[in-house]
């Protein structure tokens, strides 16, 4: 009797086991078919979190009678995305058509690039070549060598002095060295790849423009799908929980706790990051005027959306702003340079300040796993995979593996 009840135990255990993957598979699998619509179902649910979070607050506030609480709620709803729409609509009416034309005017002057970046790539390497050149044949003033050449330089060229002796001698030697063998086939690999890389970069940026006339309608569906299932959530609780005692009630007691609480991590990590984001782009933009980079408004924009990528977000959006500083009129590695020390500045002030305020440790994870689940997330869903790869991770291995209770930390 005592092993019928142990096998009986036993095949209830597999029976479940397995019941809990068909259903898992099942939910991921239909994720993966409808990943093309990710953009229309995560936006939808961030605006509606957020509008109902903001709704929530202000009803808790105002207490209104229980009697006018769903009148009271619904009008704010109504309130809230009515404001939301004309801010959208103000903002996009604004930064469109300039994001569209510096959209363009960045390719063009990346198409431009690609033919003729040896004059660059000649640039730099002369003020490092020549200069480490130099200092290795003459030494520094102090040097006998240094001196004797400065001499013999100024009685040819009377009116010259040490910054045209150095200058000459600099150029001179890099000349000579850029000649041989080993300085020919360095330039050609590095004006290989910069070519490569700034055609692949154009066709990137390229591919993005278009999106921005389809953006429009679909912020307009995304704003009706948000604004209806706000308005009327105490319907849908209660047609969803009749699922509880449906037919499909093993799949809907299976995937409803975890997806409230994914939900509820998913909102509070983005809501946070978005504050972030904003401040992120702010900071960048202004940077940008001060510094005199072209087109800061679309390269802002990447900005943005680069702060929801955690780790390589930072150096996605900081390459097309490089490039700016080098191909615009009167670029130069020096403009580089300080556009690299500023967005190092911005970084320490995201990582110093700003996270440990706003976000918390809720999306904390070892840097080596938030590259691996990226390179993953990104070869499987593409950009969304790269968005949403940190808080799926998070929310399996903090939250369904090691049971942490990481909203305590946000």
């Amino acid at each position: 009797m005592e092993q019928n009840s142990k096998s009986e135990r036993r095949r209830l255990y597999k029976y479940v086991v397995w019941e809990k993957i068909v259903i898992w598979g099942i939910f991921l699998g239909a994720l993966y078919v409808l990943r093309s619509f990710f953009h229309i179902i995560f936006l939808t649910f961030l605006i509606t979190y957020l509008m109902r979070g903001f709704v929530t607050w202000l009803i808790n506030f105002i207490k209104p009678p229980t009697k006018t609480r769903i009148l009271v709620e619904r009008s704010i709803t109504v309130i809230g995305f009515i404001v939301l729409g004309f801010t959208i609509y103000g903002a996009g009416n604004y930064l469109a058509p300039k994001l569209i034309a510096q959209g363009h005017s960045l390719v063009k002057k990346i198409s431009a690039s690609e033919s003729g970046p040896r004059a660059s790539i000649d640039s730099f390497l002369n003020s490092w070549v020549g200069g480490w050149l130099f200092q290795d044949a003459f030494g520094g003033e102090a040097d006998e060598r240094y001196q004797t050449a400065l001499n013999e330089y100024i009685k040819d060229n009377p009116k010259g002095g040490a910054p045209q002796f150095e200058e000459y001698h600099k150029q001179r030697l890099y000349y000579e060295w850029r000649n041989g063998e080993v300085a020919k086939r360095i330039q050609d690999e590095i004006e290989e790849s910069l070519v490569s890389g700034l055609k692949h970069l154009g066709q990137k940026i390229a591919g993005t423009i278009p999106r921005l006339f389809t953006l429009p309608f679909e912020l307009l569906l995304v704003m009706l799908l948000s604004f209806f299932i706000t308005f009327d959530i105490p319907r849908l609780k209660h047609g969803i929980k009749k699922l509880e005692s449906s037919r499909v009630a093993n799949i809907y007691k299976e995937i409803a706790p975890g997806l409230i609480k994914f939900g509820q991590l998913m909102g509070r990590a983005f809501g946070a990051q978005a504050v972030i984001a904003v401040v992120n782009s702010a900071l960048t933009f202004l940077a940008m005027l001060l510094i005199g980079i072209e087109n800061a408004v679309f390269l802002t924009a990447i900005v943005f959306v680069c702060s929801f990528i955690p780790i390589l977000g930072v150096v996605f959006s900081s390459v097309p702003i490089g490039v700016m500083a080098l191909i615009q009129q009167g670029g130069s590695w020096n403009l580089v340079a300080l556009v690299i020390l500023a967005i190092l500045l911005i970084h320490f002030i995201e990582t110093s300040i700003l996270n440990p305020h706003i976000i918390g440790e809720i999306m904390h994870l070892h840097p080596v796993m938030v590259l691996a689940v990226l390179a993953i997330g990104e070869r499987f869903f593409g950009l969304w995979g790269l968005l949403l790869a940190t808080p799926v991770t998070v929310y399996i291995l903090r939250v369904l593996i090691l049971d942490e209770d990481v909203f305590s930390s946000s």
